[in-house]
């Protein structure tokens, strides 16, 4: 199973990435996590910490070299959740045309929805804060999403891959939400994912 994860920020995706994981018994990506290792890793990565701690994206190139090599080997592994890419239409356009290459394709992009201040509340309210949590940095990242992020809702839905859950429920009927779609989505046909 080969799962992409779409939604806000504090919709739930890592949440959900970790239950749908387990349930399926392939490899989380999470794209945060592995930005901020690969920035971890060297002294010279300032100015990806910034864009980082200040609610921005990544180049497209360093952001594609950190996650494909993770996303062909969970491929390989059986497949995976990927939580956090692709965030635009150009990174979506690029992982299409690897994706082919590599057999990685989706089986199923799942958007989890819910209102901007029903999102920004989750987020206010975390008590393990992250350096990107800041009310200012929240706004600009909820902004990010909605300019750069939510178009690929309709690339996905012209591929027919986008199924869409409320991300406003308890985590569990979320998690039961998507298992639904997934297993309704499975029955309605047989055929794989056309594109990441």
């Amino acid at each position: 199973m080969r799962i992409v994860l779409l939604g806000g920020p504090g919709s739930g995706k890592g949440t959900q990435a970790s239950q749908l994981a387990a349930h399926f018994r392939v490899r989380h990506i999470g794209v945060g996590d592995l930005l901020r290792g690969f920035v971890a890793q060297s002294d010279c990565q300032s100015a990806l910490r910034t864009r980082l701690d200040d609610g921005d994206l990544v180049d497209d190139e360093t952001v594609f070299g950190v996650v494909w090599p993770h996303v062909l080997a969970a491929t390989e592994d059986g497949g995976y959740v990927l939580d956090g890419y692709p965030r635009t239409l150009s990174q979506a356009e690029t992982a299409h045309v690897a994706a082919r290459r590599g057999y990685a394709f989706p089986d199923v992009v799942v958007y989890l929805h819910a209102p901007r201040a029903v999102l920004v509340d989750r987020l206010t309210s975390r008590t393990d804060h992250r350096s990107d949590d800041s009310i200012a940095v929240i706004a600009h990242r909820q902004s990010v999403f909605e300019h750069l992020t939510e178009p690929l809702v309709k690339f996905y839905e012209d591929r027919d891959l986008l199924v869409r859950c409320d991300a406003t429920k308890p985590v569990d009927a979320v998690t039961a939400d998507i298992l639904t779609s997934i297993d309704a989505r499975n029955r309605r046909s047989s055929v794989g994912g056309v594109g990441l």
